[in-house]
């Protein structure tokens, strides 16, 4: 299945705002005061509009406020430094500063599209809460939408500007080809995939104390499938589970296929600690694991 990663790249967040004011287009910040202090129209004084949370009572000074900045590049130069300026360096820790929207519509319809986009119904039926405003959420989003349902979530959204915990500024364009506009609906595996994202992200925080660690191709859906992994395996504590993707990032992601590695999770099954398994394992056996694997995959 195609999914939207296409339309997500690192970009000067900045110099990419600036442009979209000198097409003629508009700059919205979108905040979330429930997450904590910080202000993506941070000096603005254009009207505001708030975003209305209808899976669960959300008073008004803490529901999300959509603002537009003013037509100037340095009042929005100004509020995208000063909002970078306050993030939180940690992929879990909550983010007031969601982004900025490039529209050229109001406030109120973009308020009112997104809000009704945040109560969703499951594949079984039940009600959920998509916080796909948070850039936590929406990182991973990109790659488990399709092209098409990324454009029906952000719909009068022409470009939607986020900030990873990196301080990176990262644009979705999701109208390429075609913008489709409506109610979202998604798969039980894609609910799946949501589900896992928080503990992708602890994951991610995790590997990240490493500094001299060579990052993956993709690496959050490879992270992804190895939290799968784990759970098939029967791995159920949340650090064994990341012990586990650990060694999928550091040796081979698919190091869990090893004889030697089968016959330990075999183990797991039986209520064994993981943690406690793989102590039996010392340096020459990761290796031999990881070079075993390297020509299986050539």
């Amino acid at each position: 299945m195609p999914v939207a990663g296409d339309a997500v790249q690192p970009v000067n967040g900045l110099d990419a705002l600036l442009c979209a004011l000198e097409a003629g287009q508009h700059v919205h910040g979108l905040t979330d005061p429930s997450a904590g202090p910080g202000d993506a129209a941070r000096g603005s004084d254009q009207r505001s509009a708030r975003i209305a949370n209808r899976f669960v009572d959300v008073p008004a000074t803490q529901q999300l406020r959509i603002q537009r900045l003013p037509d100037d590049p340095v009042a929005v130069r100004r509020a995208v430094s000063e909002a970078l300026a306050d993030l939180p360096v940690s992929p879990v820790m909550p983010r007031a500063v969601c982004g900025w929207l490039v529209a050229s519509v109001r406030p109120e319809a973009i308020a009112g599209y997104l809000g009704r986009q945040l109560a969703q119904r499951t594949s079984d039926g039940r009600h959920a809460l998509l916080r796909f405003h948070d850039p936590r959420i929406l990182a991973r989003l990109v790659d488990i939408l399709t092209p098409r349902q990324l454009s029906i979530l952000l719909g009068p959204v022409d470009g939607w500007y986020f900030p990873d915990h990196t301080g990176r500024v990262i644009r979705i364009s999701p109208h390429e080809p075609l913008r489709s506009l409506g109610r979202l609906t998604l798969s039980e595996s894609q609910w799946g995939a949501i589900r896992r994202i928080a503990r992708l992200n602890r994951c991610i925080e995790f590997l990240e104390q490493d500094a001299e660690r060579q990052k993956l191709e993709n690496e959050p859906a490879v992270i992804d499938r190895l939290i799968e992994q784990a759970a098939g395996f029967g791995l159920s504590g949340g650090r064994e589970i990341i012990e586990f993707v650990a060694h999928g990032v550091r040796v081979h992601p698919e190091f869990h296929r090893h004889p030697r590695m089968r016959s330990l999770l075999n183990e797991c099954g039986g209520k064994r600690s993981y943690s406690v398994l793989v102590k039996r394992l010392g340096a020459a056996d990761w290796q031999a694991i990881r070079e075993d694997m390297e020509v299986e995959a050539t």
